[in-house]
């Protein structure tokens, strides 16, 4: 299963996250679900344009492939690839 590090900063106390590095267990099929609906209010926004919806679910479907890999301790890090554009 997948984990995600994530740090928090300057969140209020009533949140009850400190300020750390924190540990997300979660699935690839949550990865991709949270980037495909990120920044929409519900699926009928992520589908609201038909086909071009169904490009942009895809586009963001395969930047997660792309870009995002399990090493050998289920931790998620960014692949070589995206690195590589980074650089330039």
């Amino acid at each position: 299963m997948p984990i995600i590090d994530f740090k928090t900063l300057h969140f209020p106390p009533r949140y009850g996250l400190a300020n750390k590095i924190h540990k997300l267990d979660c699935t690839w099929s949550d990865i991709i679900l949270a980037a495909v609906t990120v920044g929409r209010k519900n699926w009928g926004w992520v589908t609201r344009y038909g086909p071009l919806s169904e490009h942009e679910m895809a586009f963001r479907i395969n930047m997660i492939l792309a870009f995002l890999e399990e090493n050998p301790h289920g931790q998620i890090e960014r692949t070589d690839n995206f690195i590589t554009l980074c650089k330039r």
